[in-house]
């Protein structure tokens, strides 16, 4: 039986809200390679395989912070008018606080999740994806 590593694409700039997702998914025991982008240019560069990030692979899933600075609604705009990606998951984080200010991108994100981060929070979408993946696994088989 062979192994799929997941490709995750983390774009937020808050130092805890990263770490805290780093240990949820060593704690859900998600096989995967997480790639950390901390500012909109970087993340489009990443989305775009440019620079440093020639040659990386696609994501398979974007948790992209819409608070992220500066260019974070761009970042969201590439996904959607890219044939390569706008297939791809996009669990948007948003500051609760500022909930109102993101509805209009809210219809382009697949899952949103209010920050500050919760356990709870992180795994129900994390269950929602895995159910989602595994579903699509099997009708490719």
């Amino acid at each position: 039986m062979s192994t799929y590593m997941i490709e995750i694409l983390l774009a937020d700039h808050n130092p805890e809200d990263v770490q805290y997702t780093q240990e949820v998914f060593k704690d859900f025991k998600i096989l995967n390679r997480l790639t950390i982008t901390k500012d909109g240019g970087s993340t489009l560069a990443y989305l775009q395989g440019e620079g440093d990030y020639q040659g990386l692979p696609t994501p398979d899933l974007i948790f992209l912070d819409l608070d992220l600075p500066p260019q974070s609604s761009e970042v969201l705009t590439a996904i959607q008018q890219s044939n390569a990606l706008r297939e791809i998951p996009v669990v948007a984080l948003i500051p609760q606080a500022r909930l109102d200010d993101f509805q209009q991108a809210l219809e382009s994100a697949t899952y949103h999740i209010l920050k500050p981060l919760t356990m709870e929070a992180l795994v129900s979408v994390l269950q929602r994806i895995d159910h989602l993946w595994l579903s699509i696994v099997r009708q490719e088989n």
